[in-house]
């Protein structure tokens, strides 16, 4: 097991974390205009949201695939059943171990628009964004 408090690994950590928030400002900038658009032109269809869900969603379900659930085992050969040949044991196991690492990739995106859903749907709910106003006018 990693040492948490490894100066690499923290840096790492960082990196991804600033990675995330600079996708969330540039996804939720991207949905605020897409909303203006749809308020402009189509007033009465709701397609903004029921895309974001559908990406949302997708996003979701890939994670799922890739990562075999919520799994966070390595896979060696060792990992499956012997009757197999070592070869054929060997792919399986870098194949999974691969699909981990896209899993990792997909989730980058899926945490900034899954936050951004959340505040369009705190926003639609509870008008939060009316209400922050209030509070500094």
């Amino acid at each position: 097991m990693k040492d948490a408090k490894d100066p690499k690994d923290l840096k790492n950590a960082w990196k991804k974390i600033l990675l995330i928030l600079l996708l969330f400002a540039v996804f939720e900038a991207m949905y605020q205009g897409a909303l203006y658009l749809e308020k402009r032109y189509f007033p009465y269809t709701p397609v903004c949201i029921i895309v974001l869900f559908a990406i949302v969603g997708a996003l979701l379900v890939l994670f799922m695939i890739l990562n075999r659930g919520f799994e966070r085992t390595n896979y060696t050969a060792d990992s499956f059943d012997p009757s197999l040949p070592l070869e054929k044991r060997e792919a399986l196991a870098g194949k999974y171990n691969k699909n981990r690492e896209r899993a990792k990739t997909v989730i980058i995106f899926f945490i900034p628009l899954a936050a951004v859903l959340a505040i369009d749907i705190l926003d639609l709910n509870f008008d939060i964004f009316e209400k922050i106003g209030a509070l500094f006018s």
